[in-house]
């Protein structure tokens, strides 16, 4: 971000890094509201199909995963109408909204991340050649706890963590609406930095194994797996759609996720000494409690399209849940569909 420039006083320390002036909106902000607006509340109703599908079939991480995808997508709607112009002086300055808003915003990153690593987790399990029949409730129960486990003990630390780290009391910007920032130290790479990238690779290993389990299942049972009752095939082709989505989604995830931990950990190098009473209380250029305010072109181009990542998730969902179930509906007058190659395999 570009240095502060002017700043002016109202209920608390308002500090503004660059006072726009009319007009307030340009073609290119203009374009960017309407296709984040438009984009996020379709991304939404698309979501809908597959989740009460992913919830009929029991599958607790990926339900997991598509409501955080529907959470972060309302965030985006909801900050970039408040916040959708230059027009500073008017801006609404987010008292209690943005106070609230990284303790929702910011775990749910997290959970993006690490459900997916526990899809793929459930997956591999279940695509094993030690079992051939479905689990019991009491082995659905466990598993279910199991996958929590994985997805939410790390946002629920950093929910701790997000106020003591916090270098400001938070940041408003156009259309990104509430941003926390942090303080170079040990807690934001230990428990912000490292771990995103760590639980992707996790995820892309599962993911690698569920392939290659998949396919020794093919090789040695097609010729005796080939009829499976309805509702088993159906659970199976939801089970082939979530990996395909999942592999999807992580194929471009972790080369980013793993390449902006290493550019934030450089920018942070070298790390200070954590103490919530210089963070807080220190002598700094602005006192704590001090909202700074960021028009359209002084947001770097992470911050301002970060959003869009739920956003292209979707397209995945849609492609592996929604058209197929569309494609589904078409042709069910004709007789049954095929159940795939996957359809034969019990997961």
């Amino acid at each position: 971000m570009a240095p502060i420039s002017e700043s002016l006083m109202a209920r608390s320390l308002e500090v503004i890094t660059l006072l726009p002036t009319a007009p307030y909106t340009t073609p290119s902000m203009k374009a960017n509201l309407i296709c984040r607006v438009v984009s996020a509340c379709l991304a939404n109703l698309v979501c809908l199909i597959p989740l009460r599908n992913l919830y009929r079939n029991g599958e607790f991480a990926a339900v997991v995963f598509v409501s955080t995808v529907i959470l972060l997508n309302i965030l985006t709607v909801v900050n970039s109408l408040i916040w959708r112009d230059d027009n500073i002086q008017e801006w609404w300055r987010g008292w209690i909204w943005c106070d609230i808003h990284p303790y929702l915003y910011q775990p749910a990153l997290t959970i993006y991340a690490t459900s997916i690593a526990a899809i793929m987790r459930n997956l591999a399990e279940q695509v094993n050649l030690d079992r051939a029949g479905p689990l019991t409730t009491i082995e659905k129960r466990k598993r279910m706890w199991f996958q929590a486990l994985i997805i939410f003990p790390l946002p629920v630390i950093q929910v701790g963590w997000l106020y003591p780290l916090a270098g400001q009391r938070y940041i408003i910007g156009t259309l990104k609406g509430c941003l926390w920032s942090t303080t170079p130290n040990w807690p934001c790479i230990v428990f912000f930095l490292l771990p995103i990238p760590v639980v992707t690779l996790m995820a892309g290993f599962y993911s690698v194994l569920t392939w290659r389990r998949f396919r020794q299942i093919e090789s040695t049972t097609r010729s005796a797996l080939v009829s499976n009752s309805s509702t088993a095939a159906r659970s199976n082709r939801t089970r082939r759609r979530l990996f395909l989505m999942t592999t999807c989604i992580l194929v471009p995830y972790v080369p980013i996720s793993c390449a902006y931990a290493v550019y934030q950990i450089k920018i942070y190098f070298p790390l200070q000494a954590f103490d919530f009473k210089e963070i807080h209380y220190g002598d700094g250029a602005w006192p704590w409690d001090s909202v700074i305010l960021y028009p359209y072109d002084q947001l770097t181009f992470f911050e301002l399209n970060s959003n869009y990542l739920p956003i292209i998730t979707t397209a995945a969902i849609f492609v592996f849940f929604v058209f197929p179930r569309l494609r589904d509906d078409a042709t069910s007058s004709t007789g049954p569909t095929p159940a795939g190659s996957w359809g034969t395999v019990s997961m």
